[in-house]
């Protein structure tokens, strides 16, 4: 046990190459000597970003057709997650504190129950207007012969050699 840990501790204390080529050409940012670059950070910042956009369905929408789809899934989202709540919240409390725990987690699962599909509603409408707003470049790029990448969100030109 002592032996693998002093070689867990010697792999650790290794310096990491800067950056590593991952499959399918991402980037996989490495930490250096405990330290990342201003551009590696941002790098690493802006992956993170869009990885929790993607997770709560907020990316940019190719036309109006696809943001309302998706505006309609978040607006669902949220009151299924108030639904939830108005259950989960109570529960819980009472498992942890008793009675007390139940007024307590019942006051917060009304609130939850009361805000959360207000808070999907919004983001579903903001996905809308943004693919209102995303129309008529998707038109344009369409006429052009672009193809939309659905993986980098944006409108690619597309061509075999």
């Amino acid at each position: 046990l002592k032996e693998g840990a002093s070689r867990a501790a010697a792999d650790a204390a290794r310096p990491m190459p800067k950056k590593e080529k991952a499959s399918e050409g991402a980037i996989v940012v490495a930490e250096q000597d405990g330290k990342l670059s201003k551009k590696d950070a941002k790098t690493l910042e802006d992956r993170e970003m869009n990885e929790m956009m993607a997770a709560m369905g907020l990316q940019k929408p190719k036309h109006v057709g696809t943001a309302t789809v998706n505006g309609l899934g978040l607006a669902a989202g949220g009151i299924a997650a108030g639904a939830v709540s108005l259950v989960a919240l109570p529960y819980a409390g009472a498992k942890k504190s008793g009675v007390r725990g139940f007024l307590g987690g019942a006051v917060g699962g009304l609130a939850a129950a009361a805000a959360l599909p207000v808070a999907g509603a919004l983001a579903g409408a903001t996905q809308v207007v943004r693919g209102a707003a995303q129309t008529p470049k998707a038109i344009y790029e369409a006429s052009q012969g672009k193809t939309w990448s659905a993986s980098d969100r944006r409108w690619i030109h597309y061509s075999l050699p």
